[in-house]
């Protein structure tokens, strides 16, 4: 069984004037290094991208698929992919905007995968859920058509809640606005993180 990381950077980022997310800094590293540095040493890690790609020689890219929108085209690309992979392998995900990912965001969400029968487990914070922040048993990714959103896939194969409720500040807060840009960077120097 082998855990695959798929951080999910294929948006377009609109509401940000249309830069790649993946690029921006917080705390003066860039977000997609922030992201891949949480995950590198318990997975594979897989970039989902919409071309042009950004730089980053030591993860391996895919490209979204194009016949789903939004965060559904990385995980349908990460299954074409990962097409040759057994079905107990697990598939990690994680939006790039998400620059302070809890150390053991990957441990604690593969527990309801280990644990129980569950096939998915979705990340959490107090009242908020984040689907694409979410782990996935391949064969169950693979038994059935994909939905067009990460939220009804989760509903669709019952997954477990994991919450970081004991996190003082929200460990998935992400990045959609310049405001919220310029919230991240308050907490990154806050925190010295």
């Amino acid at each position: 069984m082998t855990v695959f990381a798929l951080i999910l950077a294929g948006g377009a980022g609109e509401r940000l004037g249309g830069v790649r997310k993946a690029e921006l800094r917080v705390g003066g590293k860039r977000l997609v290094d922030r992201v891949a540095g949480r995950l590198a040493a318990h997975a594979e890690v897989l970039l989902a991208v919409r071309h042009p790609a950004p730089r980053a020689p030591a993860l391996s890219t895919i490209n979204d698929n194009l016949a789903f929108g939004g965060p559904m085209a990385g995980i349908a690309a990460a299954l074409e992919v990962l097409s040759d992979r057994p079905d107990d392998d697990i598939v990690l995900t994680v939006a790039v905007d998400t620059p302070f990912l809890p150390a053991d965001y990957g441990a604690r969400l593969l527990v309801p995968l280990f644990q129980s029968s569950s096939e998915a487990a979705a990340a959490g914070w107090r009242d908020q859920w984040y689907p694409t922040n979410a782990a996935y048993r391949l064969g169950a990714l693979r038994r059935r058509p994909l939905p067009d959103r990460p939220r009804r896939l989760l509903e669709a194969l019952g997954a477990a809640s994991v919450a970081w409720d004991e996190q003082p500040r929200n460990p998935f807060a992400n990045l959609n606005t310049v405001d919220d840009l310029i919230d991240l960077q308050r907490q990154a120097q806050l925190s010295g993180r």
